[in-house]
């Protein structure tokens, strides 16, 4: 008797880990993409390619929070709805869609990829959230034309949350990738300008 109420409890306890309904997952806010600005028509606009790489615990989908300087700690229980890596990969080319006018941005893997000569590449270090209550991203992006390079740059954001939570985290997340598209897309209309201003001389 004892046995089999020992075995049903560990099967009740197992049955309550493994529920689904102990697990959250978490994804960005997506829009539609046909209505965002710079969508209208993207024949008559050039191609960037875009690729992005990652740390390592950006691809798998555990939710992760600095604890200590230098330690990453994993969620069992907060999960990404899909991998990070391909997640902010396409969260990042649509915010750079949603503000360029001149370009539109397509994945590495396009069909396409090959006739682009414009490209521009993200090396993402760091981003995570951290238990004082802050989000992290950190990294480089490098843009080339022809495969030369043409401009490279670094960038540091760090943002306060004003609520707890994963889901808050995600929302700054977010929030911070549409800061780095707005001015990857400043330098972008710059670098234009100067190409454009060469190439009429």
């Amino acid at each position: 008797m004892r046995a089999a109420i020992a075995i049903i409890l560990v099967t009740s306890l197992w049955a309550c880990t493994s529920s689904p309904g102990n697990l959250r997952y978490y994804q960005f806010n997506f829009s539609n993409s046909e209505s965002q600005p710079g969508y209208a028509d993207l024949r008559q606009k050039e191609a960037i390619t875009f690729s992005l790489t990652v740390p390592d615990y950006l691809k798998q989908n555990k939710m992760v929070i600095q604890v200590d300087y230098g330690e990453l700690q994993f969620s069992q229980l907060h999960l990404w709805a899909q991998l990070p890596a391909k997640a902010i990969h396409s969260q990042i080319r649509d915010s750079i869609n949603q503000f360029a006018t001149d370009w539109h941005v397509i994945s590495g893997n396009h069909s396409v990829r090959q006739e682009s000569r414009l490209r521009l590449h993200i090396n993402l270090s760091h981003f995570y959230s951290t238990a004082s209550g802050k989000v992290i991203m950190a990294g480089e992006w490098l843009f080339s034309v022809d495969e030369k390079p043409q401009a490279k740059s670094n960038f540091n954001y760090e943002k306060v949350l004003t609520e707890d939570g994963y889901g808050a985290a995600l929302s700054a997340k977010q929030n911070i990738i549409k800061q780095l598209a707005q001015e990857i897309n400043l330098s972008l209309e710059r670098i234009m300008r100067e190409d454009s201003g060469h190439s009429d001389d």
